[in-house]
């Protein structure tokens, strides 16, 4: 034997044994063994299921605002001493008081009506 030959041994002996290890990843990781490579569509399978029905199975998962749960309550609160407040809108609603006051809010806008002007690419 040759010393090439010597050294290609244990290279058939791992790939020999690649196939098992394949095999055994697949059953640990629950992943589909498909040692042929054929196309059976397993990608299909371990994708996550969608659609209406699927989603109507979990629910809706819609977020509810607070100006959604006060559009709910204004009728019922009306006539009764409870008042609701959106701290977040406050908070806006100073923090762009402030920004006007220091001069960084939106500009005005004009009250005259400018005329355009027609600008020709040639």
């Amino acid at each position: 034997m040759s010393s090439l030959q010597k050294a290609l041994r244990p290279a058939k002996e791992i790939k020999k044994t690649l196939p098992k290890l394949e095999k055994l990843r697949c059953t640990i990781f629950d992943k589909f063994y498909n040692p042929d490579n054929l196309r059976v569509g397993a990608e299909v399978w371990e994708k996550p299921l969608l659609g209406p029905s699927i989603r109507n199975y979990y629910g809706s998962r819609t977020n509810i605002t607070f100006s959604d749960f006060m559009s709910m309550f204004r009728e019922k609160l009306v006539g009764t001493d409870y008042i609701i407040q959106d701290q977040r809108e406050t908070d806006r609603l100073k923090y762009v008081e402030e920004r006007k006051r220091i001069g960084k809010g939106a500009p005005k806008k004009k009250t005259e009506k400018v005329e355009k002007k027609n600008k020709k690419k040639h």
